[in-house]
């Protein structure tokens, strides 16, 4: 029998537990004699409930069930109990808008606390947030408008492992967190400067698993400028603390000879000054990190061929129909059309993903040859891709995912030798890999999921020396798959097709933090590592995948 009181029981009801990819779990009840039994939380934490659902608007959250009833609290939504306390507030993507309440501060057994992906928190943390000395995983993350300091309370939580503090606002010195045994620290995408975590950033970067702190928030606005001929133009950037900071002024992302103070000057400004304009700072400490101005926008008459093509490409695609076409096919400028972006006097992004195109890509496309950016993912164009689209010799970013594209992937995406990042996957591509993706040796994401490839990939391809992220999965590719010289790699998929054989001894498993071999390689003898006594944690594989390191060790499966 349990010597508790029970807020409410019932039979035939299933214990609850949640689970995060931020690193933790915890159970909300628990069974006697097939009856569930719910031990009251104090009443200070039941208050300090509903001081948050009060102050984040939880009338207007996505999901707040049983909140503020007189339901158990182990039965609103998001809560998790143990023992009579709670040790978990999971509300993630859940619309709260306001600020965070003192009272986060009185759960005193709390584990969890997830409030990321809620744009509409504003706010700083509260210095209370050091009495939670039981935290485990702390997320904040991708809420974007909160603000303030990070408070020295934080240094309390004794048994915080993860922390998520990126893509906020938060500012000012950081905290000395040296002392707390943390896994991952996440304070990327806030308005940090250098001297704000200096002292501490070897330690961090020595002793911390998941460390990320790059980028940071840009200084200044984005500014906008049609030229005028013969104008002068100052730019200025601003200082930016810490030990050894050194700036370098860019035009269109080229760094200017001689250009390393905090403002730049344009005298008697001609066509050939109209560009993208920006000034990074550096440090002598901080390593892998530079501090950004916002881009100013030097603009000059776009190209008649550009705006030509442009015009092309919305008919081809019903642009009539579009979900935003803001200032397409108007007197505007050009700049101001929606997605678009330019520098100088050429088109450099086309940014449309999810805005319902319908049609084709025309061959007009090739005109565009300014183009570094090519965003079109998750619409429903349809037909193939046209061969023009290898004149696009300055692209670095080819998006085409989520689409309706048939036929053959074209051999001329080889040309393309400054990509970055190209996803072909979910569409209805047919046939094999050109061996001239192989071309494309500055590629770190090459995604082709989801089509109906077949055939061998190429060596060329598996010869690339910067893939980070290489994804196969659901096509009908077969043969031997050797990845070995694929030294950069971090993440790759492969199930679902027809391969014999997969080598992925690239020397760096260990670091390998995702792959995945599911659900069906109906073909699949042997999985080449670099050791089959390592813990690959991360990596998904049918329950009887052979790992092994030698041909030979191979072979004595089937002897």
């Amino acid at each position: 029998m349990v010597n508790s009181t029970p807020e409410a029981f019932g039979a035939g009801i299933t214990t609850v537990g949640a689970i995060d990819f931020f690193g933790a779990s915890a159970n909300t009840s628990f069974w006697v004699d097939d009856i569930q039994f719910y031990q009251p939380v104090p009443q200070i934490e039941r208050d300090a409930l509903i001081a948050l659902y009060n102050a984040t608007n939880g009338l207007n959250w996505i999901d707040s069930t049983n909140w503020n009833t007189t339901e158990p609290v182990s039965n609103w939504y998001g809560i998790t109990t143990e023992n009579g306390h709670v040790t978990g507030i999971v509300l993630n993507y859940n619309n709260l808008v306001g600020t965070i309440p003192t009272e986060i501060g009185d759960f005193s057994e709390l584990t969890l606390l997830f409030l990321y992906n809620n744009s509409g928190i504003t706010g700083s943390i509260p210095t209370e947030i050091g009495n939670l000395t039981n935290l485990i995983s702390l997320a904040f993350v991708w809420n974007y408008n909160m603000t303030g300091v990070i408070p020295n309370s934080i240094t309390n939580l004794t048994n915080l492992e993860y922390l998520y503090l990126g893509y906020n606002q938060f500012s000012g010195t950081i905290p000395n967190l040296s002392a707390l045994p943390l896994n991952t620290l996440w304070i990327q995408g806030n308005d940090f400067e250098f001297a704000d975590f200096e002292n501490e950033f070897n330690t961090y970067y020595n002793n911390i698993q998941f460390f990320n702190y790059n980028p940071m928030n840009k200084k200044e606005t984005e500014d906008d400028y049609d030229i005028i001929i013969g104008n002068n133009y100052n730019f200025t950037m601003p200082t930016v603390s810490g030990t050894g900071v050194s700036y370098q002024w860019y035009k269109n992302d080229s760094p200017i000879l001689g250009e390393t103070g905090l403002a730049y000057t344009i005298t008697n400004a001609q066509s050939s000054d109209a560009a993208n304009y920006t000034c990074k700072a550096s440090s002598t400490i901080i390593s892998g990190l530079t501090i950004d101005r916002h881009t100013i926008h030097l603009y000059d008459t776009v190209l008649a061929s550009d705006k030509n093509a442009l015009i092309i490409f919305y008919y081809a695609t019903s642009g009539a129909n579009w979900i935003d076409n803001t200032n397409w096919n108007t007197s505007a400028p050009v700049y101001e059309w929606q997605g678009v972006e330019m520098e100088g006097n050429r088109v450099s992004a086309i940014n449309l993903s999810s805005n319902n195109l319908n049609g084709y890509i025309p061959n007009d496309i090739g005109n565009l040859t300014g183009l570094k950016v090519l965003n079109i993912r998750n619409n429903q164009i349809s037909g193939n891709i046209p061969i023009q689209i290898g004149a696009l010799y300055n692209l670095e970013e080819l998006r085409l995912h989520g689409n309706q594209f048939t036929g053959n992937i074209p051999s001329q995406i080889g040309n393309l030798t400054n990509l970055k990042y190209l996803n072909l996957s979910s569409n209805v591509f047919v046939g094999t890999i050109p061996t001239q993706l192989g071309n494309l040796t500055n590629v770190t994401y090459f995604d082709i999921e989801d089509n109906q490839l077949t055939g061998d990939v190429p060596s060329s391809i598996l010869n690339l020396p910067n893939i980070n992220q290489f994804y196969l999965y659901h096509n009908l590719l077969s043969g031997d798959l050797d990845l070995s010289n694929l030294s950069t790699l971090k993440s790759f998929t492969s199930g679902d097709n027809l391969f014999s054989t997969i080598d992925i001894r690239t020397g760096n498993n260990s670091t390998m933090n995702f792959a995945y071999f599911n659900p069906t390689l109906p073909n699949l003898t042997c999985i080449f590592v670099d050791d089959v006594n390592y813990s690959y944690a991360n990596w998904s594989a049918p329950y009887n995948t052979r790992f092994v390191e030698t041909q030979i060790d191979c072979d004595n499966y089937f002897t």
